[in-house]
């Protein structure tokens, strides 16, 4: 069961940005460019997990952070709501 966070009034704040890096839960996305294009890591808890592909756009990597955050919170709210 998913929790339609609009049915209750609420939604996942977005990453505050500092110029290339955000802080979510005391772990860190950074934004970085390369060759092909720029992409995002996501570091916390000992785990690293690299966006998918190069994005033509800083703003396009940032969205895979913001999705990454949200998928991450929906999480800790469906543990809750399972009575975890």
């Amino acid at each position: 069961m998913s929790i339609d966070l609009k049915a209750h009034g609420l939604r996942v704040k977005p990453l505050e940005w500092l110029n290339l890096s955000a802080i979510s839960f005391a772990k860190r996305f950074t934004v970085k460019e390369s060759r092909e294009g720029w992409y995002a890591i996501f570091e916390g808890d000992g785990s690293r997990d690299i966006s998918p592909m190069d994005y033509d756009t800083v703003d396009e990597a940032k969205a895979w952070c913001n999705r990454h955050h949200e998928s991450q919170v929906l999480a800790l709210l469906e543990q809750v709501e399972g009575g975890q």
